[in-house]
């Protein structure tokens, strides 16, 4: 039972954060390290065009907007967020100057949803089968990361780490503004709009990643104008995990199989190796549960599936191994392992070749990120910071980067154990309410959402997920379809 107390705490929270970030514009304005506007594009203009009709339409029905949601969160042209006040992200070492929006679409968004269709009373009875402890953690993750957001702002001598600490405090954001959705909402019985609109939002990735690399730029693997590469590929690998689960146990039609076969091909385009290796792995495990269950049963749907998938990996696999010199591995040498070291970068080090800078550039993070831990082990240095101070640090990247870990990332910017609770929350807590509730309607493909998330955990071994706001509003709306009661029957929703 969530009291109405803890319902006017959040609201609370919410309105002094947002409070707080306004009166930032003010006192920013004459700061070199603040734009209103970026330097807007052709691209920019359409993007802002087509938000103000994607609003629109959301503005119809709660059905439109659940439709919608998932193509916000995830997927919407991030140069929308070029129209919205911004604050420098650079550090003074890198080569460019990169400003983040201290608001963004997102946030714009859930807060029109949530003052459109919020219901007039308030409803006491949201939770499931959530006991105390379950309910102390996710009371944990906001108090806890309110503090370390406030200790950092007040402990900061400048105002523009104080600006990029609230820029970046979207995770409690995010996550206050979709509990407070599902809260005073009816969103939750939309659940077909929902898992429609995650295919929707799946399909214009595809389209967007196609124009962003081979229409308007040339980059040497296919990326996103809005996730980028290595994010873009690890969800595009969740999800089609997701989806390959859902057909094979014949949740959602077989045509879904088309979408997979989309998304697995823009993986192999990506030549990231986290997603290559996490998709190929999970192909691996259903073929073993599938033999186990030959036992018992026959599906030729699932059969036909796995062996597409399969033969479609080894031959991609193969002609990339051998024309990419990032997937060969042949080129990944180690010269030496010296456990006399102290620091991960000198204690593994390895040849410098093409398939091994980005490792070298991982183990170089992970050891900045270590040590930001040991000066700042019980609130971080402040979320949003870690690239500004990363030099502090002994980082020598001149490039804009981040942890590449999501624990480390976490830890190092919220404190270790802040950083490994919001870890706990993101990754693990769909999983357990899912074990948890064994009432919920089997059929039901959005209950298995929690596999997204799972996967992403792995993702997040060397990339930081959720430090990436779109990635983390989509993770978090998971939960909070994990967590919220729901009583709608929404059997073969797909089919």
């Amino acid at each position: 039972m969530l009291k109405k107390r803890y319902y006017f705490f959040l609201i609370g929270v919410l309105i002094t954060i947002y409070a707080f970030i306004f009166s930032l514009f003010f006192l920013n304005k004459n700061s070199a390290d603040f734009i209103l506007f970026s330097k807007l594009s052709l691209i920019d203009n359409v993007s802002i065009i087509f938000y103000i009709i994607t609003l629109y339409v959301c503005l119809k029905s709660l059905k439109h907007y659940a439709f919608l949601l998932i193509f916000i969160l995830l997927a919407f042209p991030s140069n929308v967020n070029n129209y919205l006040p911004s604050i420098l992200f650079s550090s003074s070492i890198d080569k460019n100057r990169v400003f983040y929006p201290m608001i963004t679409h997102v946030d714009i968004f859930l807060i029109v949803g949530l003052l459109k269709y919020k219901s007039k009373a308030i409803k006491t009875k949201v939770l499931q089968g959530i006991n105390k402890f379950k309910l102390f953690l996710i009371l944990f993750v906001i108090v806890s990361t309110l503090l370390s957001i406030s200790y950092n702002v007040l402990k900061s001598n400048n105002l523009n780490d104080v600006s990029l600490i609230m820029a970046n405090s979207f995770h409690l954001r995010y996550f206050l503004l979709l509990a407070l959705l599902f809260f005073n909402t009816d969103i939750i019985k939309h659940r077909k709009p929902i898992f429609c609109g995650l295919s929707f939002a799946v399909g214009f990735l595809v389209i967007e990643s196609v124009l962003y690399s081979y229409v308007f730029n040339t980059p040497s693997r296919l990326m996103s104008g809005t996730l980028r590469v290595n994010t873009f590929a690890n969800i595009f690998a969740a999800i089609a995990c997701y989806f390959t689960f859902l057909i094979i146990r014949d949740k959602i039609n077989f045509k879904f199989s088309l979408i997979v076969f989309f998304m697995v091909l823009v993986i192999f385009l990506t030549t990231t190796r986290s997603a290559l290796f996490l998709f190929g792995l999970y192909i691996v495990l259903e073929w073993l549960i599938y033999i186990k269950a030959q036992v018992k049963s026959k599906n030729k749907k699932a059969t036909a599936l796995l062996i597409g998938l399969t033969i479609l990996g080894i031959f991609l696999g193969t002609i990339l191994a051998q024309k990419n010199d990032r997937l060969s591995l042949k080129n990944f040498k180690i010269e030496r392992i010296d456990f006399n070291q102290n620091e991960i970068n000198k204690i593994i080090l390895l040849e410098k070749n093409k398939f091994t800078e980005s490792l070298i550039l991982r183990l170089n993070h992970y050891q900045t990120s270590f040590n930001m831990i040991k000066e700042n082990p019980i609130f971080g240095i402040g979320p949003g910071k870690w690239n500004k101070h990363k030099a502090d640090f002994g980082s020598k990247e001149n490039n804009v980067m981040d942890s590449h870990n999501d624990l480390l990332s976490a830890m190092s910017q919220y404190g270790i154990l802040q950083g490994m609770t919001l870890f706990f929350l993101v990754y693990l807590i769909p999983l357990v309410f899912f074990k948890k509730n064994r009432a919920m309607e089997k059929d039901d493909p959005l209950i298995y959402l929690f596999i997204i998330n799972f996967i992403m955990m792995f993702a997040g071994i060397t990339n930081s997920g959720i430090f990436k706001h779109q990635v983390y509003g989509f993770l978090v709306l998971i939960i909070m379809i994990s967590i919220f009661e729901f009583n709608t029957s929404s059997k073969n929703l797909t089919k």
